[in-house]
Formats: C-alpha cells, structure tokens, sequence
C-alpha cells in the first residue's frame, strides 16, 4: 500500500479534476460505484450463459429493460418484447463494433435472400457451412458505413476492427451532419457498386453540441434499406429528462406510416442505440449500455458454440448475451449498474444529469469547477460503507463452502420475478447499508458461485485478495490507461508491468516493449485480443499485398483472406474472425499422445487448394491448452510452415499459458517464442487476477498500430505507439481509453510474489495429477469417459448430489467425456479425494 500512496498516486492524472471543456470527458465514479466494483470482483461471477450465473444474466435484463423505459425507449429495445433488448459492453468502441457486424450481416443477408430475410429462412440458409460462408464473408469490401466527422473517434476504431470504409460526412453551419450530403455520397458509392449498410448518427457530440437530424437520417436510411444506429454515449442521458421530449421521440418513433399505410403507425426507427454510462453517471469505466430493437442479426453476427458449452434454452429473461458482442465470458457488472439506481434514486441521477449539462453548455470557469466540487463530494461515508462492504465480503468467503455451487431450485426467470418484485430505480436513493442486505437476500443466492471449492466447470476465473482490494483503489482513481491526450503514467505502468510478466512467463525478449518492437496489453477478455491479433494479420496482409503489386494491391478484398484453426480452438476465435471479416478454416485434429493436435499437413494441403482459387493465408491460430481438452498444437511445425506461407502465427494460451511460470515448462516457452508471432493469457483464468485482465504479448507492434492508431485524435497525441519508453497503448487496441487494470495486475504480482504464484499453478497441476484417467494433460484439466459411457449421466447426477459442478463434453470425434476442472483457489486435496470417492460410488451402484 505505501508503495502505490507514495509512487504511483502522485504520477497519476486526477481524472475527477480534468476541465470538463477537453475533449475527454470525466469518467465520473462514487461510493457506490467503487464499493459495487469491489463487490463483484469479489463474487467473480462470470456469464459466460444462464447456468454460469442466472442472476447475472437476469439481472442485466431487468435493468437494461427499466433503463430502456426510463429513457422512453420504445418497447422493442426491451427483452420483454421477445424481439430486442439491453446489453451491457465493455466501451464505446466495442458497443459499434457489435453494430457494424450485425448491419453488415443484415445487408448480406437482404442481398442474397431477397425479400424473405426472417429469422427461419436465416437459419435455415446459415445451418448450411458453405451458404453462411458466402454470407458471413463474400463480397464484404462493397460494404459501407457513413458517419459525421464530428463523430465520436470510437467509430473509426469499430470500423477499423471490422475491416470496414466508414465514410465521413460532412457538416453543416449547426455541426450536425449534412443529409443533402449524405444522399450525394450513398448515390455515388451506389454507383460504384459499393453498398450502403449502416448509418451512425450523433446525439450530442464530446461537447455536448452538434446532435443530428435522426428523423431526416432514419428517412434515408429506411428507402436505402440501412441500419440506423444513433450513438448516444455522452448526450444519450439527456433521455432520462422529461424535458428532452424532442429527443426520446428522434430515438423512439418515427411519424412515417408503415407499409400498411395505416396512419396511426409509428415504428420504431432507430435499429440500435448506446450510451455511456463512464462518462455521464457516477459508474466509474467500463459501462457502455447498447441497446437493438430486433437482436437476431446480432445473434447471426456472434452465435458461434462449442461442445463444452452445456445446451440450454433461451428465454426472454434467460437470453445468451454471450451472443450480443464479442467476449464470451461477462462481468457482473449488471450489479454495479443496479446498485448505482439503487443508491442514488431517479431524482438524484435527474438533478445530476441537469447539472451537468448546465455545465457543459456553460463557459463560466467557476460553474465548472462548482460541478467538480459536488462530483467530488459524493465520494462520502465510503470509510462506513467500506467496512460493511469489507465485512460481506468476509462473510461471503467465510460461508462459500456451505453453499452449494448453484441453488438448484432456481430457474430460468425466477430470479427475474424476483426482481421485478423491488424498485430497481426508486425515486428515492436508499443506504448503502440496505442495499447490501438486499444482495445477500437474493443476489448471492442466485450466482453460480465460481470460487466454490466444487466448482470445476468451464474453467476457473480465480481472483484473490490483492484483485479484490486494488480494484477499489482503481475505481477511486478513475485513472485512464492508454487515454490517447497524453503520455500517461497508466501506459508507462502497464508496459513495465507487461515485460515483467513476459519474463515470468519466459517469453523471451522479442515479445517485451523494452526491444523497441514488440511489447504487450492488458485486454477486457482473451476473445478481445484475437479481434486485435487478427485485425492486425489482415492489415499487415493488406500492406504486405500492396508493396507486391501497387497496381491490384490497392484494393485488395480481405473476403479472400483466411486463417486457419483446429476444429478444437475456442470458438470465441470464430467471432472474432466474423467481426474482422476473415474467412476461416477449421483443420480436423489427429490423436496423438493422449493429445488432439492440428493436423499439419491436411492445413498444408487445405493452404495449397485455398491459393489455387485465389485465397490469401494470413495467420494461424494454434493452441496451447485447448478449452475441450486442454490440447497443444505442434509448434515446431506450424512455425516453418507459417514462415514459408508468409502467415503469422498466433498462440492461444489463455488457460495453459498460466503454466508457462514453472520451471518446468520452459521448453514449451522455449517453443513459443521461437514459432509465435502473437500469444496471450488470461490473467483471469488460472493467475488469481479477476476478471478483465486477458494478457496479449506481439513481437510486432507496428500491426496493431496500424490497424488501432488513430492519428487525429489531438493536436498533443502520438499517432505511432511506437515510442519505446512511453507507448501510446490507445493505438495497439479497439477501445479509444480502457480501466488502470495494470494496478490490479501490479498489486497481485506484489502481493504473492513470483514464487507464490508459481505454488499455487503446481497445486491445481497437482490435484488434477490425483485423477489418472486415458484423457491427460500436464495442466489442470482431467477429462475422462466411463465405460460404457451411458455411466456418464449416472456419474454426474450423483457428483452434483454430492455438492460438485462438472459438465460434459465430446471428444472430437464425438465420443461423450466430463471435464473436470480444477481451480478454485479453495480446493484442496480433500476435495479430489471427495470427487474420487463420489465417481467410484456412482459406478459401483450404477
């Protein structure tokens, strides 16, 4: 703690205290938004779907809905509509990036079904692996999307992601953008066949001016046959003001009759909205609200699965939000959200709102700094109401074992009832004090509790004291990292925190920032940095495609583009492939050494026929530690072969690399750094370090740079991200700012020391060593079948009995097994003695 009050509090920049009037707006915070953010770093609930938490994911459709209504949002934005709905994402950025991928795959859809684009015809054409190919990937350079160029710099970041010609639009004399101009543009590219997909249209800009004519855009765009997505994140909080009539009805309804030509129709128009809930509430970072009206194109952008992944119906209060965005696995951050309604009550948030827009529309200095003053002053009673946080949260723990893992009695929609039953947005605020009797009440009850010493589904998501603690301290700083106005601390600190893991980790130098090249960043999710590995793969194929002919190169069509996969690779790899636009090919794995590797040389032979119908390779996937079975992909082949195909090689190690700390696993870091282009790790998984913290190491920053870097975005910014000593990290990923979450990594390094760290990996190593099953691997993952393997069903009913949570899965060529898991920093060599003694027992009276 000394260390972080006397070296690092004094470098960082006092976001709460920066002038209104920049164009980086505060990321305002409070009491109940850091005590909240400590809360759920604690509970580590992760939503990955339903069972992996039901109160998570009901929790975010009972607030998004209220939010929805409060805003005077119209009735198809909400889950109860069984059409649309509220999702919670991590910025701005990632919010547009989800609508460009929808529009897009909305506007292939039109072209290549005509007239009957439903939800069945959809699905039934996308069950088809070559049909959806053509849809998800073929002619995809035509696509074009239209912004003002006053928009938020967010867009161009999505649009850069996605692959995407994001069009400007000029503005008038008001600074909104030109509809005259914008039908020019949509004529022109029309009639360069390129096809108009998706309109982002403003509602308030960083200086809470320049709000576009929606219902001119929303008229254009419904003849064009576009997506309309306004993008709110500052000014969209001017909805909760009665006052703002004007705009709730830009955003709700449209007077255009429908094509019934009934009179009294107003349609909805607006196909999507987002606003930001950092810059304008008391929520502190990473509390972006996007909203659809109708999800299934969202749904057909990310719905990828696989066979770990248990099958569950969908409800409207139990939907698979994992669908709606790139990440698979979700914070809780539903509870920050309810918590801050909560504590603060409708009639302070209003009161609040209009302050803050009397500020922002205000050049009075000292009206300003008022409004700082009173931000400040909410931080209060935070001593009181830390302690009582503090005190839940030892209870918590200290009763985690009595619980069962989750409450069986509880099902889809029931914990949604039992919401709808409170005030989720009371006029009134009510005590911090209340508020966390509630959450023992019904919120803890309701969570699949991750941290359980039976939990041994999915994969872990471990947290500890430190990543608890430094957490608070991150919400209360409200420090940016990677904030692209200026050389920050943040950004020196996580490059010296991410060398020094690299070295932990033995990755070698080639992958650290200090060889003037590479370097490494703390992603939201392991699904986030292979968007930003395989984004940048595309743009150094793209460049690479231009020096060897300037004359076709220039327009080259990244539809042609592929990479290449096992068919047991995370299939958070295939999302990430449909938002950048890049084909993929799953290679068949062969068994070999109780491991299912890629089959190198069906992807030679798959590369050659590829390139003989024109495709261009650009990157390999391969795996260390597979989700399904924890599989390795042979290196040593893959890395020549890549070399000699031109391609990157990306490793995904985002539950194995853990293992990478140990001695014993320095030649397998060996492997990797002398075949990888690109790996990454989660801190989340396997480190002890929460949530949000996916590592991803490059041995060429100038790919990311050149695909995220935004070199308008101040007269003081640094375009590059290349400097050595002080990079500029807003330019090596999608989002424009993200969390401090270096301190968190910081404080857990600090807390446990390299040694500790390395002792607590040997341990879940060591447990899953007490189960001897055909199916092994050297990291904490045990995979076995019985035999007949119709015992399966039999073992699991009475090992959940027993109080443990394990899930099945399929081999590769189909056979059924159970995973089992091991993680939780509570497990001990007792409960693998209790787990043996359950699955021997279920057999015997089998």
């Amino acid at each position: 703690m000394s260390m972080i009050e006397e070296n690092i509090l004094p470098r960082i920049r006092k976001e709460q205290l920066r002038k209104l009037e920049t164009p980086w707006n505060i990321s305002s915070t409070s009491t109940p938004a850091i005590l909240s953010d400590t809360l759920v770093n604690a509970l580590a609930a992760v939503g990955i779907q339903w069972g992996a938490s039901p109160i998570l994911t009901e929790m975010e459709v009972v607030v998004m809905d209220t939010l929805a209504t409060t805003l005077g949002l119209g009735e198809d934005f909400r889950h109860s509509s069984g059409k649309g709905g509220g999702v919670i994402q991590n910025t701005t950025a990632d919010a547009l990036l989800a609508v460009i991928a929808a529009a897009r795959v909305k506007r292939r859809l039109q072209s290549y079904l005509g007239g009957d684009c439903s939800y069945q015809r959809s699905k039934q054409v996308l069950s088809d692996e070559r049909e959806a190919e053509k849809i998800y990937f073929d002619d995809l350079a035509s696509i074009t999307m239209y912004g003002s160029v006053s928009g938020n710099i967010a867009l161009d970041k999505a649009c850069s992601a996605a692959g995407v010609d994001l069009h400007k639009v000029p503005t008038g004399a008001d600074l909104s953008m030109n509809t005259n101009e914008l039908k020019r543009m949509i004529a022109e590219d029309k009639q360069q066949s390129r096809v108009p997909a998706l309109c982002v249209a403003t509602l308030s800009n960083e200086h809470g001016k320049a709000s576009d004519d929606i219902q001119a855009l929303a008229n254009i765009c419904k003849a064009e046959g576009m997506w309309l997505h306004i993008e709110g994140s500052l000014g969209g909080s001017a909805l909760f003001l009665e006052d703002n009539e004007k705009e709730r009805m830009s955003v709700s309804k449209v007077n255009n009759a429908m094509a019934d030509n009934s009179a009294s129709s107003t349609p909805q128009y607006a196909d999507s909205f987002n606003m930001n809930g950092s810059s304008c509430f008391p929520m502190g970072l990473d509390m972006e609200f996007l909203w659809v009206k109708d999800s299934t194109s969202m749904i057909t952008a990310f719905a990828a699965t696989g066979d770990y992944m248990p099958h569950m119906e969908e409800t409207n209060d139990a939907p698979y939000l994992s669908k709606w965005g790139i990440p698979l696995g979700r914070q809780f951050r539903s509870l920050r959200l309810w918590a801050i309604l909560q504590n603060y009550g409708l009639y302070d948030i209003k009161n609040s709102l209009k302050d803050r827009l009397n500020t922002i529309t205000s050049n009075d200095t000292d009206l300003q700094r008022t409004r700082v003053t009173d931000q400040i002053d909410r931080i209060e009673n935070l001593e009181e109401d830390g302690l009582l946080t503090v005190d839940l949260i030892a209870r918590y723990f200290d009763t985690l074992s009595n619980r069962p893992v989750r409450d069986s009695a509880i099902k889809p929609g029931s914990c949604a009832a039992a919401l709808r039953q409170t005030d989720i947005l009371p006029d009134r605020g009510r005590q911090w004090n209340e508020i966390l009797q509630d959450i023992e009440r019904f919120v803890v009850p309701g969570i699949c509790h991750w941290q359980h010493p039976k939990f041994l589904a999915f994969f872990p998501s471990k947290t500890s004291n430190p990543a608890i603690l430094s957490e608070a301290i991150t919400a209360a700083i409200g420090g940016v990292s990677a904030d692209p106005t200026n050389d920050s601390v943040e950004d020196m600190i996580e490059s010296i925190v991410m060398d020094g893991l690299g070295e932990a980790f033995h990755l070698g130098k080639d992958f650290l920032h200090r060889s003037g090249k590479g370097g490494g960043i703390i992603q939201n999710t392991a699904s986030d940095a292979l968007v930003a590995v395989i984004a940048a793969a595309r743009t150094r194929m793209q460049v690479l495609r231009r020096s060897y002919d300037s004359e076709n190169g220039r327009n080259v069509d990244m539809s042609k583009f592929v990479v290449y996969m096992s068919s047991q690779t995370h299939f958070s790899s295939e999302k990430a492939c449909r938002a950048a636009g890049v084909r993929l090919r799953k290679i068949p794995c062969i068994y070999e050494k109780s491991n299912f590797i890629m089959d190198v040389d069906l992807m030679e032979e798959v590369i050659s026929r590829d390139k003989e119908i024109g495709l261009i390779p650009i990157l390999c996937i391969a795996n260390y530690g597979t989700t399904n079975t924890c599989a390795i992909d042979p290196l040593k082949k893959l890395g020549p072969l890549c070399r000699k195909e031109n391609m990157l090689l990306h490793v995904d190690a985002a539950y194995g690399g853990a293992a990478l700390i140990l001695d014993a696993f320095r030649e397998d870091a060996d492997m990797i750094c002398s075949n990888a282009d690109s790996v990454n790790i989660n801190g989340s998984k396997w480190f002890g370090a929460g949530f949000n913290s996916a590592f991803l190491w490059v041995k060429d920053r100038r790919n990311l740079v050149r695909t995220f870097g935004a070199p308008n975005l101040t007269v003081n910014s640094k375009p590059t991200g290349t400097d050595n000593e002080r990079p500029n990290l807003s330019s090596w990923s999608l989002p424009v700012y993200s969390k401090f979450r270096a301190l968190r990594i910081w404080a857990t390094i600090q807390y446990f020391g390299i040694e500790q760290l390395r002792a607590n990996v040997a341990h879940d190593i060591n447990c899953a060593g007490c189960l001897s099953f055909p199916v092994t691997n050297p990291f904490g993952l045990v995979c076995f079948t019985a035999l007949p393997n119709t015992l399966n069903d039999d073992i699991l009913r009475y090992t959940e009995n027993c109080g443990f949570m394990m899930f099945p899965s399929k081999l590769p060529d189909g056979s059924p097994i159970i995973r089992v898991a091991f993680g939780s920093p509570l497990t001990t060599f007792s409960h693998v003695d209790e787990l043996c003694a359950c699955i021997k027992d279920a057999i015997r009276s089998s």
